[in-house]
């Protein structure tokens, strides 16, 4: 209907003008060498889990074959390492399904749906030389910016794997401070493959003494 036509066209122009306003820092004069191991290992990655959609903008991560990250963590990562430095931006040409719009107005939008702008010049280059630089890169910064990073991700995968496992067996979810910290300790140990052992192994011999503990 016409009133349906008016509709949607007000709400991909309330979308395109949301997304020219977060554009403010398009076209940069920012160099590879000016990013920290955690917005330059956060960026790689984007390109790499949403693909090239053109010369400037970047698929979404909710088509990604592989997943960026632990789901738990994806909109953190990329708010803080990219889109909070103004390396990013919703691009234009995102779907509007990734937007919610209310009178005219984007209320909320979704990290993972949309697709995205690179706010350098000469994007495609500028990732080249990134990737360049970070084969060659041993800094003590970089390094420790990459461990951390490392500790993060590991963190983040323990603690959904966890909570898979609890699921499954009908079991109640620990406190999410407490279970970060728990699993941050174990890392400095252990693998993350030896975690998931310890996580699967401890759920089933949790899930067996209820079972043995209920009267017959």
């Amino acid at each position: 209907t016409e009133l349906a036509f008016r509709e949607a066209a007000k709400a991909k122009a309330a979308v395109f003008n949301f997304c020219q306003d977060q554009q403010i820092f398009t076209s940069r004069p920012l160099e590879p060498e000016h990013l920290n191991a955690e917005s330059a290992i956060a960026l790689l990655t984007l390109v790499r889990c949403g693909g090239w959609i053109d010369e400037t903008t970047i698929g979404a991560l909710s088509g990604a074959a592989v997943l960026y990250a632990p789901k738990s963590m994806i909109d953190r990562l990329v708010t803080a390492n990219l889109i909070i430095p103004g390396f990013i931006a919703p691009a234009t040409s995102s779907s509007l399904d990734a937007f919610q719009v209310v009178d005219g107005a984007v209320v909320r939008w979704s990290v993972q749906d949309v697709r995205w702008r690179l706010l350098f010049e000469m994007p495609t280059r500028f990732i080249e030389r990134l990737e360049m630089l970070m084969t060659k890169q041993s800094t003590e910064v970089w390094m420790y910016g990459a461990e951390q990073l490392w500790r993060q991700l590991a963190v983040g995968e323990c603690v959904e794997f966890c909570a898979y496992c609890l699921q499954q067996r009908r079991l109640p979810l620990p406190g999410a401070l407490a279970t970060q910290q728990l699993f941050d300790n174990l890392l400095r140990t252990y693998s993350v493959s030896q975690c998931f052992q310890i996580i699967w192994t401890g759920a089933r011999e949790v899930a067996d003494f209820l079972v043995r503990k209920q009267p017959n």
